[in-house]
């Protein structure tokens, strides 16, 4: 993990933690009690939110120690040039395409191409065949919940326009 990936797991984590012990602090203080025998209505975030504690604590120990490895295997390299990353403006570059192809193109071809190339983006050594079916999977799941179950239609500028010719 480079350095600005620690960084933010570290400051997000940070955030977490305070988040979670500030909510924790309030569903110990809150005098609600249920009627009758059973848990009360607080006792279940009490536990999600230590839960959350113990997990957030986890990396943050995990970060921690991975700084002290990066340091010490920086002390001892050589020098080595390092390689640009690209993904992070790569990826928003195609967030930004893709709100705004999303009413012009269509969401079904815009979302495809989207994720196809966000696929290879993140990993490069994967096939395009791969990016492509998993493009093609991922449209074909948000088509099968959102417009067979929930019957949501998302705009199709482009389909409808070669459709009606």
């Amino acid at each position: 993990m480079d350095k600005k990936t620690r960084t933010y797991e570290l400051l997000v984590s940070i955030f977490i933690f305070i988040t979670t012990i500030f909510f924790l602090f309030i569903s110990i203080q809150n005098p609600v009690k249920a009627p009758g025998k059973g848990i009360g209505p607080m006792e279940f975030p009490i536990v999600i939110f230590s839960i959350m504690i113990l997990l957030v604590v986890v990396v943050l120990i995990n970060n921690i120690r991975s700084r002290q490895a990066s340091k010490l295997a920086l002390q001892e390299s050589t020098g080595k040039a390092e390689k640009k990353d690209l993904r992070l403006p790569l990826t928003m570059f195609l967030i930004v395409s893709y709100a705004l192809t999303w009413k012009v193109v269509g969401f079904t071809l815009s979302t495809f191409f989207y994720i196809a190339l966000q696929a290879k983006v993140l990993n490069r050594k994967s096939s395009n065949k791969m990016c492509i079916l998993i493009s093609m999977l991922a449209v074909a799941f948000v088509h099968l919940i959102f417009n067979v179950l929930f019957s949501i239609d998302f705009p199709e500028p482009l389909l409808t326009f070669v459709l009606e010719r």
